[in-house]
């Protein structure tokens, strides 16, 4: 299924309250880095981040854990 991003709101008029997330790939000389970010759509701060060198769920777990352990209203979001 696709969705038209342009009809989607990434706005928040609160912070914590609504959160987008993505997954970057970078290319090097001996292989691909993973980056995952989770960001604030209220001011687009990076909440958690993690990086790896597979795309495997357990890097997910990693960005959402590390969201959590910095701002702990996160706790119980998803």
């Amino acid at each position: 299924m696709s969705t038209n991003l342009d009809k989607i709101n990434f706005t928040s008029a609160e912070p914590l309250k609504k959160c987008v997330t993505d997954i970057t790939e970078i290319k090097a000389k001996d292989g691909k880095l993973y980056v995952s970010a989770i960001f604030d759509c209220f001011d687009a701060v990076v909440l958690g981040l993690a990086m790896d060198t597979n795309m495997k769920a357990s890097l997910c777990e990693q960005t959402l854990a590390n969201a959590v352990r910095s701002y702990p209203a996160l706790r119980g979001a998803v």
